[in-house]
């Protein structure tokens, strides 16, 4: 009986480590789990404030592009004044200098066919002179040779 007792006490008293044990586990499984809870919970919060972050910069890019876009249209809106304007200016400067230009090569026209004109008198009187003397010389010398005779 003794015997029966003492390991009735020792089986008792190994249920009860055991269950100890059991129990000890228990817990430990419990502060794991909510240990993984808060983790994950922890990790959400994370996920959650850096999608709102990459949210925040996504948009303020956006914003950025947009508003940097807009600043490189006015600069080539104004650019393209600018060009138009010169080329306007250009224009208005080549026909002011086409006109003088025109007026210049009218003088000068009027003063070659002048010149020309006064080119070809001088050219008819030169041949009369020339034709003259040459008559002249022929005459001589023709009444030379009749004088001969």
């Amino acid at each position: 009986m003794k015997i029966i007792e003492d390991q009735a006490t020792e089986y008792n008293t190994a249920v009860e480590l055991e269950k100890e044990h059991w129990n000890k586990t228990e817990r430990q499984l419990e502060e794991s789990k909510h240990l993984v809870r808060e983790k994950m919970q922890l990790l959400d919060e994370t996920r959650t404030h850096y999608t709102k972050i990459i949210q925040e910069q996504a948009t303020q890019h956006a914003e950025l592009v947009f508003e940097m876009k807009k600043q490189i249209e006015a600069e080539i809106r104004c650019r393209e004044e600018k060009i138009a304007k010169l080329k306007q200016y250009i224009s208005c400067t080549f026909q002011e200098k086409s006109s003088e230009h025109r007026l210049q090569i009218d003088e000068l026209r009027r003063e070659i066919n002048k010149l020309s004109e006064k080119t070809r008198i001088l050219k008819t009187k030169l041949g009369k002179e020339i034709k003259s003397k040459t008559e002249c010389e022929y005459c001589k010398h023709r009444q030379l040779q009749l004088e001969d005779l």
